[in-house]
């Protein structure tokens, strides 16, 4: 008897905590609350549970989130990143705002939490249209690019060591459809054969017969089942795109999302639905792109003719839901995709198929979006971007448009900035000034930047750190500068070279953020007069990036990039 009371004694504090739990996820308390930096103090007020229905609200609000981490040795600070969703992707209009939070201790939270979790309590400046959230813990991501509204309320209990996401609030239902979705996306990716592919039936015969190979591929192809297969370019990888079959993860998406119909407003589940078959094609198509750019290279006329009308007829039987896609990064990047893969097979310019296809307003934002990407890699921006200025008619995107330019045009000036270097030094712009300038960004654990330095930066440097003309400076972009401190110095001999660390500001630097730097490693270089010559991904080869270099010390005046084997042109 004894033992049954306790037992009941258990479950009733258990509900009773539970409640409360559930109380701190519909409204937080006012008190206590982290709010964006720099805001007033009426500038976020808490809508959370209390205000906001099953409809979007038409009011501007914060979105209010209370994360507890359950494995707290591991955890760290939270990053937060919060995008507008019509404007993510583009420079200064993405509407980036982005916070790091302490965790909370327990007894702050009076009790609520146990000693063994950590807890982080904050709301975001109000959104007045729906959003892009992200939140990063200690560097890991947790949530991947969740679409949120004004007056989005969350409580989210992350078990790391369990690899448990469990929701709880009045969002919960949004939180854990778009989690669903994105497990039905990785499955799709896991249900489909890694092709492989190789040039001919003699070099896969070749490949297979020197020693071992083909003992280590069977190995390889046992541990992960059935997923991977090497195919011959041509018709065999042709007949090997044409058996993928994304429409049933389509369906399942669908499906999933119809559960959720009576729980969220309609325009909500439009947003996600659109968001994940984005995903779930646009990765099918960018495969298909990539095999049939491979195929072109062979020169056979008959197969690429095949090839080239089985893509069109696909094209015209993917769904197009335009009247979602504004709301959806992901549904964007697909159907820039698909408008690329079209304009490859039919020859056609790419800002032409965008206004064939699409109403002005979303080829407005589409092709301002697809310069936007590719504005690194156009051997001639100024000329692209002016001949779309004549086709924008979107106010919105005049102005990205004009921004864009003013950035990566020819000859525009580099921005100020203020590094560190190890003594604890500053180096700034002035510093520079009059020389040619070489930059490389990269972090810390990045294997692509670890795998540049060894191959092509250190060569670099040891061969032109001593030219009288050229200023060299590495700039590492770690979020805390703790790391990078501890790193090894990449050289340790003197000469004008100089490594750096791009120190931040409520965890933003002002130089990165203009120039969107965001991933690594990426290269910078300036002329003699302070003006920008090229940004971008780094070159593949020692060879290229020499060349890349020797066009601004010998020819300061070069106005753009001659070197393919340093970019990759889209089709224009």
């Amino acid at each position: 008897m004894k033992k049954i009371l306790y037992t009941c004694f258990l479950a009733y504090l258990c509900l009773i905590a539970s409640t409360l739990t559930a109380q701190v996820a519909d409204s937080p308390p006012g008190d206590g609350l982290v709010d964006y930096p720099g805001l007033p103090a009426s500038a976020g007020l808490h809508r959370g549970g209390e205000t906001r229905s099953d409809t979007l609200t038409d009011e501007p609000a914060p979105v209010t989130i209370y994360f507890v981490h359950r494995s707290p040795d591991s955890a760290g600070k939270l990053t937060v990143d919060l995008w507008d969703a019509e404007m993510y992707g583009l420079e200064r209009l993405s509407n980036h705002q982005e916070m790091e939070v302490s965790p909370v201790s327990p007894h702050i939270l009076k009790g609520l939490m146990p000693r063994e979790e950590r807890g982080y309590r904050l709301r975001t400046p109000s959104i007045s249209s729906p959003s892009v959230l992200r939140l990063t813990l200690d560097g890991n991501p947790v949530l991947l690019d969740y679409l949120v509204s004004p007056g989005d309320s969350i409580s989210i209990l992350f078990h790391e060591k369990a690899g448990l996401m469990i929701y709880a609030g009045p969002s919960a239902d949004k939180f854990r459809l778009q989690q669903q979705l994105q497990h039905l996306q990785a499955a799709s990716l896991l249900d489909t054969d890694i092709g492989l592919a190789v040039g001919s039936e003699a070099e896969l015969q070749e490949f297979l017969d020197r020693k071992d190979n083909s003992l280590v591929w069977d190995s390889l192809s046992a541990s992960y089942g059935r997923k991977t297969r090497l195919i011959v370019s041509g018709q065999p990888e042709f007949d090997y795109m044409r058996s993928l079959a994304p429409d049933r993860w389509a369906e399942l998406i669908r499906e999933e999302v119809t559960h959720f119909k009576d729980k969220l407003a309609q325009e909500e589940l439009q947003a996600i639905q659109a968001s994940a078959l984005g995903s779930l094609y646009r990765v099918y198509l960018g495969r298909i792109a990539t095999s049939y750019k491979r195929t072109a290279k062979l020169g056979d006329p008959v197969l690429l003719k095949n090839y080239s009308d089985w893509i069109s007829g696909l094209l015209t039987t993917l769904p197009d839901l335009v009247e979602a896609y504004i709301q959806s990064p992901a549904y964007r990047d697909y159907q820039m995709t698909k408008a690329s893969l079209q304009a490859e097979v039919s020859g056609a310019d790419i800002f032409e198929t965008l206004y064939q296809r699409y109403p002005a307003e979303e080829a407005d934002r589409l092709a301002v979006q697809y310069l936007t990407d590719w504005r690194r890699r156009l051997p001639d921006f100024e000329k692209t971007a002016a001949r779309l200025q004549g086709k924008v008619v979107s106010p919105h995107m005049q102005t990205a448009l004009l921004d864009l330019t003013g950035k990566f045009g020819k000859y525009t000036d580099l921005q100020p900035f203020k590094l560190s270097d190890r003594n604890g030094d500053s180096i700034a712009l002035d510093d520079v000034q009059g020389n040619t300038v070489l930059m490389d960004f990269w972090i810390t654990g990045c294997g692509a930047c670890k795998s540049f330095h060894e191959h092509i930066w250190i060569p670099l440097v040891s061969k032109y750190k001593d030219h009288p003309e050229l200023k060299i400076i590495s700039v590492n972009a770690d979020r805390s500068p703790e790391r990078w401190e501890s790193a090894d110095p990449f050289l340790d001999f003197p000469g004008e070279y100089t490594e750096v660390h791009a120190p931040r500001n409520s965890g933003v630097n002002p130089f990165l953020e203009y120039y969107n730097i965001h991933s690594y490693p990426q290269l910078m270089l300036v002329r003699k007069d302070g003006t920008l010559f090229s940004l971008g991904q780094v070159p593949t080869s020692l060879k290229a990036a020499e060349k890349l270099l020797l066009q601004v010390l010998e020819n300061p005046a070069a106005e753009t990039l001659t070197d393919s084997s340093t970019q990759t042109s889209p089709n224009l």
